[in-house]
């Protein structure tokens, strides 16, 4: 992504809804915007703001590695639980543990 202000429009993600830009049915942004400020306006100029703040630190540990590495503790456990015959079920469009994950992909109808 060039820059936050490209994000607004960027149809993939949930920023260009919470912006306005695009519409999702399913994505609850009143209740997210709420979270930022009383009114439409005051709401989504905090919320660009905030992400802007976030963005300014460049990339995050904390926000990258996918789902199974960070909820393991690192490729470290990651080798430890495979070395030791544990096979972590995992999916990159799922934040959680290896539990998590497979009730999940179960209940999706997903192997």
């Amino acid at each position: 992504m060039k820059d936050v202000v490209a994000l607004k429009a960027f149809p993939f993600t949930g920023h260009s809804a919470l912006m306005g830009k695009r519409i999702r049915s399913w994505q609850d942004t009143e209740y997210v915007l709420a979270l930022f400020g009383k009114t439409l306006s005051e709401a989504r100029r905090n919320l660009q703001s905030h992400v802007s703040k976030w963005s300014d630190k460049g990339r995050c540990s904390e926000f990258t590695g996918g789902g199974l590495i960070r909820s393991a503790g690192g490729w470290r456990a990651v080798k430890e639980a495979y070395r030791d015959g544990i096979r972590l079920a995992s999916d990159e469009r799922i934040l959680g543990s290896s539990e998590f994950a497979e009730i999940t992909l179960k209940e999706a109808g997903e192997a």
